[in-house]
């Protein structure tokens, strides 16, 4: 059975499977391609200190790319993602704001990344190796830590 979240959008909730293998493998050369610009565009953002009004002008150009170009490529990906969401895509257009859709992206994104290092982690180590918690006992008898700070005055 594959993963599945449930996202907001507009006022309705929407359960997004998880891709197959060959259903991700035409879906992610396309999110890439379609992001490349953005992804490309991040490491030139000028170094502007932002506590200081003058330079904040410097930050303009960017953000009216971040804010109309890659927020719509980024929805475009989210709907293409799904057949859920592409068969809704026109109530999910009228209905939905941009921040929402960002937000099921990331939770799409989360949800696809076969590189989890905490479920890898459980993979490779299997249930048995969980960790302990803190008030666990110790070999040595104790769970107590001693601190290298002196707390006299």
């Amino acid at each position: 059975m594959r993963e599945t979240i449930s996202v907001e959008l507009g006022d309705r909730l929407f359960e997004i499977e998880d891709q197959s293998i060959k259903e991700s493998k035409v879906w992610r050369p396309k999110f890439v391609e379609c992001l490349q610009p953005l992804l490309d565009f991040l490491p030139g953002l000028p170094d502007v200190d932002i506590t200081k009004p003058e330079e904040l002008a410097k930050l303009f150009p960017i953000l009216q790319k971040l804010l109309t170009d890659n927020v719509d490529d980024a929805i475009e990906m989210l709907l293409e993602f799904s057949e859920v969401l592409e068969k809704d895509r026109g109530w999910i257009e009228d209905n939905a704001s941009a921040k929402q859709a960002i937000a099921s992206l990331v939770g799409v994104l989360k949800m696809t990344n076969p590189f989890d290092v905490a479920g890898l982690q459980d993979v490779l180590t299997g249930p048995e190796s969980k960790e302990t918690s803190s008030k666990s006992p110790s070999r040595s008898g104790g769970s107590r830590r001693r601190s290298s700070k002196s707390n006299s005055p």
